[in-house]
């Protein structure tokens, strides 16, 4: 997984995940027909029970915080120090199996992928 976070089912605001979509999907041409479709997906995991998976996570997280969409409107109180000590942005909730992070840099500048795990 790239840069994931998870959010407990209940605690979901429909109003940023519709602010999340327009700012996601606002240079595509059919952007009123996805953020309808985010709202409706929100709208069934707010009501889905998650239960826990054997499945073996590996998560890249970038070594910047950015400004990112999720950043802006979900956690604007995120700062780098915070990113850095939730190791596993939440996933270890659902996963038996160990989460294994790592810190991604330039990975869209280089040719080649430098992770280094921090797990």
């Amino acid at each position: 997984m790239f840069d994931t976070w998870t959010i407990q089912p209940e605690l979901l605001n429909m109003e940023k995940v519709k602010t999340f979509a327009n700012k996601v999907f606002s240079c595509l041409p059919d952007r009123a027909r996805r953020v309808e479709s985010t709202i409706r997906l929100a709208k069934m995991l707010k009501t889905h029970k998650m239960t826990r998976s054997s499945t073996e996570i590996h998560l890249f997280k970038s070594t910047e915080l950015g400004d990112a969409v999720f950043h802006e409107v979900f956690r604007p109180d995120l700062t780098t120090m915070m990113s850095r000590s939730i190791t596993a942005n939440g996933l270890d909730r659902y996963s038996e199996a160990a989460v294994h992070t790592y810190l991604v840099t330039n990975c869209f500048c280089k040719s080649m992928l430098r992770a280094i795990e921090i797990t």
